[in-house]
């Protein structure tokens, strides 16, 4: 019988790896020429600062008698710069966003590359997710997890960027700082009180590391030391530079919501606020007396499979809401030009023609970095959960499928992060990117209802 010689290479590769193989070839080709971006900004519009021509229109005309005087004057402005009336009734056009004029903006390769590579990595779990519900006993490699920690570590590198981009001045110096040993001390309080109050069995992960640890060693006793403290000192310190990453993103999301729900219809001010809502739901779903109630209590509403499966459904219905509202937040990001000339009609006194421009173009310059702080956390939050829905051996639909273990190599990562590390790390890691979101979104609601409106 004539073997095809697709099936000869799904059967040395494997389905995941085959699936891998084809979606790369696909980013390699299409990777420079097509661009998800191009859709999320098309309907976004932007306004254009006035010309130097539009602005000596309307200024008084100046007198002079010889025309050399005139063109050296107008040299002059030129070069230097002139002064223009901050109440100068002039109006500011309005332009479609284009990707060509993006790519000269910072971060514009790596919002780019995001906005390939998420649905890539959705495409190919989605597709891994449906042969494993097919075909539960197939032992080859998911690659699909690969991809999704390639998504994390790409998500965290923009942060990096993202941060060292903004702090150019000494406010935001100041205020990281200030803000980082807040986080610190929050997440260590956190950390150590984790088991009691929530769902996430970090304790249990580190004995089973520990005895992992000790038959490596082909030691009878478990490894030293047996207490956690060195395991909840290196999570708070690696919790709390992804938190210092995610207070500007937090604080930029807080003043679009404000700017998006002021602009909402009556249906949208009902639906955004389930945006900031949706996380504080996610936290208490993963408390121990959520659980308890939903699991254990006098009326069992759920299994604790089910509650898993909950959990991670809200975080992927945060995603999905909070991305059906690019368009209304970024569009508010943009309107700030707008307000900052409506704002500057209402004082007295004159500006440099150079100061109004910049300061009108500088929102539409910036909108690479604030199409990053909008996207980066909904990437994290959903590159974690899909970890934590594929590790587990969770299911959306039918029977969750046991994620086999290897108990022949003590060494393979099977056995050493089985289902009950992985459940513990990601949740943990899931919890706190959620909780410090929320939190830091909070703050800045706080912030821009209360202290910007009394000042």
């Amino acid at each position: 019988a004539c073997i095809d010689h697709r099936q000869i290479i799904m059967a040395i590769l494997g389905f995941h790896i085959v699936v891998s193989l084809i979606v790369l070839t696909v980013l390699s080709k299409i990777g420079s020429r097509a661009s998800f971006l191009k859709i999320l900004v098309s309907s976004l519009v932007r306004y254009i600062a006035p010309s130097n021509d539009e602005l000596r229109a309307l200024l008084p005309p100046v007198v002079e008698t010889r025309a050399k005087q005139r063109r050296k004057r107008k040299e002059e402005e030129d070069a230097n710069g002139f002064n223009v009336p901050r109440q100068l009734p002039f109006t500011l056009k309005k332009a479609y966003v284009r990707v060509e004029e993006l790519e000269k903006f910072p971060l514009y390769s790596s919002i780019h590359w995001i906005c390939l590579f998420v649905p890539a990595a959705l495409f190919v779990f989605v597709l891994s997710d449906l042969f494993l519900l097919w075909n539960p006993t197939s032992s080859d490699m998911n690659t699909s997890f690969i991809w999704l920690i390639v998504g994390l570590a790409f998500c965290l590198q923009i942060l990096a960027r993202l941060t060292a981009l903004l702090l150019s001045g000494e406010d935001e110096k100041s205020l990281l700082f200030s803000l980082s040993i807040l986080i610190f001390f929050a997440l260590f309080v956190f950390t150590v009180f984790v088991d009691r109050i929530f769902d996430i069995s970090l304790l249990d992960a580190y004995t089973h590391l520990r005895t992992v640890a000790a038959e490596m060693a082909n030691e009878e006793v478990a490894i030293k030391p047996e207490s956690p403290l060195l395991l909840y000192i290196s999570l708070v310190v690696l919790y709390t530079t992804i938190g210092c990453s995610l207070i500007f993103p937090s604080l930029r999301f807080a003043t679009m919501f404000q700017g998006a729900y002021a602009n909402a219809d009556p249906f949208g001010k009902v639906v955004l606020p389930s945006v900031v809502l949706i996380p504080l739901v996610t936290i208490v779903s993963f408390s121990h007396p959520f659980r308890l109630y939903m699991t254990e209590g006098r009326r069992v509403w759920m299994t604790m499979e089910q509650l898993q499966v909950l959990r991670i459904n809200l975080c992927l219905v945060w995603c999905f809401l909070r991305l059906c509202f690019f368009r209304q937040f970024l569009q508010v990001h943009l309107d700030l030009a707008y307000d900052k000339v409506v704002a500057l009609q209402r004082q007295s006194g004159k500006i440099r023609n150079i100061q109004l421009q910049s300061m009108i173009f500088q929102y539409y310059s910036y909108l690479c970095p604030a199409i990053a702080q909008f996207l980066i956390p909904i990437a994290l939050v959903l590159f974690l959960s899909l970890l934590l829905k594929g590790t587990t051996g969770l299911a959306f639909v039918g029977e969750s499928s046991a994620i086999a273990e290897t108990t022949s190599n003590i060494a393979s990562l099977s056995t050493v992060f089985n289902t009950t590390v992985c459940r513990s790390m990601f949740s943990f890691s899931l919890l706190s990117i959620v909780m410090l979101d929320f939190g830091l979104s909070l703050v800045g609601l706080v912030y821009n209802s209360y202290f910007i409106r009394t000042v």
